[in-house]
């Protein structure tokens, strides 16, 4: 069993503001498996009391 998604970006976000970052850009996956939400990736900068400085979708292509 793995974490889910959204737990997985808050343990990513909670571990880089203990090195001391405070600009963090999310790069997601972006299918309808997963959904994966852009709006999961802003509420834990908020709960820091900072915002997501920029996020973005990718789609991979694999080849046949």
């Amino acid at each position: 069993m793995r974490a889910s998604y959204k737990l997985e970006t808050q343990a990513l976000v909670n571990f880089l503001v203990t090195t001391g970052q405070k600009k963090i850009g999310m790069i997601y996956h972006k299918d309808d498996l997963t959904k994966s939400k852009p709006e999961d990736d802003r509420r834990p900068h908020a709960q820091h009391g900072f915002a997501l400085v920029g996020s973005a979708s990718v789609t991979v292509i694999r080849a046949t």
